[in-house]
C-alpha cells in the first residue's frame, strides 16, 4: 500500500533556505527540488502540504510559548506566499486549521483521518516522535536535512520533553534535567514521582506536558481544505516567470509532471 506523505510546510520552507540557489527566487526553486525529490523518493498516494495555524490555547496557557522566534523577513514570506500560489495548481492537498499548529494537524490526519494507511511526516521538527510506536512501522519520519529516518524512543517522549524543555519553542525545562537524567527519572517511577513531589515542580511538569501534547481536532469540518489541481500550464508559467529554466527542460519537466501524475 502506497504511503500518505505529511509535509510540514512552514517546516520545509524553512529547510529550503539552506540551497544553493542565489537569486529572488532562491528558496522558492529549493523548495520544490525537495518537494519532488520526495514524492519520486516515497511515491505516495496523497500529499498533504499542511500549514500553520495559531497556538491560541497554548499562548493562553504560557504566554512566551514561541514567543522568541525572529522573523525570517520580507523576502522569506513573499516566497513562502509565491510556493502556497505555485502548490494550489498542482495535485496536493492544502490544508490548515486555525487555531490550531500544525503539528496538531498531522496527528489528527495521521492517527484518524488515515489510521489505516502507512503514513511518512516530512519535517525536521522532533515533536513528531511521539507519533511513532516501538514495533510498528506504520507512521514513519523522515528528516529532509539529514536525509534519514528517524528512530521512536524507548520512553514516553512528551513526559521526557515535558522535563528537559525545548528552547525553539520557548519551553523551559527543569535546571539540572538534562537529556539523560531525565531518561533515567522515566525509568523508576518511584524517582520520578519523588522529582515532582512540589506543587510548584508538579504544576511546570503539568504546563510543558500540555504544551508539547497535540491538541485534539474535534470535528473535521474545522480544518481548512484546498483541494488538488494538475493545472500543469500555470505551474508552467509561473516557473517561467520566476526564471527556473533548469526545471524548464524538456525532460526535467516531464520527469517534473509525471513525478505528481499519480497522487490523489
Amino acid at each position: 500500500m502506497k504511503p500518505i506523505l505529511l509535509v510540514d510546510f512552514n517546516n520545509m520552507v524553512h529547510r529550503a533556505r539552506a540551497g544553493f540557489g542565489r537569486g529572488d527566487h532562491a528558496l522558492t526553486y529549493t523548495f520544490f527540488l525537495i518537494l519532488r525529490k520526495a514524492v519520486e523518493t516515497f511515491d505516495p498516494s496523497r500529499v498533504y502540504i499542511v500549514k500553520e495555524g495559531r497556538p491560541l490555547k497554548r499562548r493562553e496557557a504560557f504566554t512566551e510559548y514561541k514567543a522568541g522566534r525572529t522573523n525570517p523577513g520580507d523576502d522569506f514570506w513573499r516566497q513562502h506566499g509565491d510556493i502556497l500560489e505555485i502548490l494550489s495548481h498542482m495535485p496536493v492537498h492544502i490544508v490548515r486549521h486555525a487555531e490550531r499548529e500544525c503539528d496538531d494537524v498531522i496527528a489528527h490526519l495521521t492517527n484518524v483521518v488515515h489510521v489505516d494507511d502507512p503514513v511518512i511526516v516530512l519535517s525536521t521538527d522532533s515533536d513528531f516522535i511521539q507519533l511513532l510506536k516501538w514495533g510498528s512501522d506504520r507512521v514513519k519520519l523522515w528528516n529532509p536535512t539529514k536525509d534519514k529516518w528517524i528512530d521512536p524512543v524507548p520512553y514516553d517522549y512528551v513526559k521526557w520533553k515535558s522535563l528537559v524543555g525545548d528552547g525553539s519553542d520557548g519551553i523551559p525545562g527543569f535546571k539540572g534535567i538534562g537529556t539523560v537524567t531525565a531518561q533515567k527519572l522515566l525509568e523508576d517511577q518511584e524517582k520520578f514521582d519523588a522529582f515532582l513531589n512540589t506543587e510548584d515542580r508538579k504544576a511546570h511538569f503539568e504546563r510543558n506536558h500540555f504544551l508539547i501534547t497535540f491538541e485534539t481536532i474535534q470535528s473535521e469540518e474545522e480544518i481548512e481544505k484546498q483541494p488538488p489541481q494538475s493545472n500543469w500550464d500555470n505551474v508552467q508559467a509561473h516557473f517561467s516567470d520566476r526564471g527556473f529554466g533548469s526545471l524548464l527542460k524538456e525532460k526535467t519537466w516531464t520527469k517534473f509532471v509525471n513525478t505528481f501524475a499519480s497522487l490523489n
